[in-house]
């Protein structure tokens, strides 16, 4: 049973009710390279995943899109930066060369499936409060950002525009100063105060050349109230040493693997 200096009512659960371990379905499930589509998060769901992973940029006009990179030269061949081009020319854009780029209001319309957003610029923060506003999404996202301010600041607009206290991952920031307690051998309090204002630890394997998932790891955030993603994982070897271990979710490009893994999705058999 896991214990928390803290109270856990304080900490809920970072997406409501569900299994784990979770399967996080990194830009959806685009094995044509379709990624941050409709048609991505669709087939991701009907695979087994249980929360969908996508990335958010704003466009000219103010709305915030289902786009990983800050242009459109890798996902279309178009050169143009996003937050250059209106949204009204951005519908003409194929993914792939076949799929629109969603706004992010249509993929939180689309699903009702928890949704981790990775805000990817300051500029995106309140193109993506809005969209969150406006679908009434906000009990079923978790925040996250490389940057913490970034990830603040969509906090407090979210929070003013639905009065909801929306759940949020690590910054870079917090996860190396999670990584450095565990290295000097800091007291699990110290554990608990870095890891508060968090839902969930959404981490890599290693970082700045260290293990961080580890055994210890995984007993420290979970004392501390926290469940822990691991990202980006796509090969079955990793994923049943992740699963081993206790990781309660797997941020993955596959996930159908790991849905076969675990005996869910389509004609699934026994779990491992």
């Amino acid at each position: 049973m896991r214990s928390s200096t803290s109270s856990e009512a304080d900490r809920p659960r970072p997406y409501g009710p569900g299994r784990l371990p979770r399967i996080i379905a990194h830009r959806g499930l685009a094995l044509d390279g379709a990624e941050n589509t409709l048609r991505a998060f669709a087939d991701a769901l009907e695979a087994g995943a249980d929360v969908l992973e996508t990335d958010a940029h704003a466009t000219a006009d103010g709305r915030a899109v289902a786009l990983h990179d800050g242009d459109l030269r890798r996902v279309a061949g178009d050169p143009r930066r996003i937050h250059e081009v209106p949204s009204t020319q951005l519908a003409a854009v194929r993914v792939g060369g076949s799929e629109p780029v969603p706004l992010l209001e249509d993929v939180l319309g689309a699903f009702d499936a928890p949704v981790n957003i990775d805000v990817k610029t300051p500029r995106a923060v309140d193109a993506v409060a809005t969209a969150i506003a406006r679908t009434a999404s906000a009990d079923r996202v978790c925040v996250t950002s490389f940057d913490g301010r970034t990830a603040r600041a969509a906090v407090a607009r979210i929070r003013r525009l639905t009065g909801v206290r929306v759940r949020r991952s690590p910054s870079t920031g917090a996860m190396t100063a999670f990584a450095l307690a565990l290295a000097v051998g800091a007291p699990q309090s110290a554990v608990d105060r870095i890891l508060r204002p968090f839902a969930a630890l959404q981490i890599p394997p290693r970082h700045r050349g260290h293990a961080l998932v580890t055994a210890r790891s995984l007993a420290a955030a979970h004392a501390a109230g926290c469940e822990v993603h691991v990202w980006t994982i796509d090969d079955e070897p990793t994923m049943r040493a992740l699963l081993a271990l206790g990781a309660d979710g797997i941020v993955t490009n596959r996930s159908d693997v790991l849905a076969g893994l675990l005996g869910r999705g389509p004609g699934a058999g026994s779990p491992v």
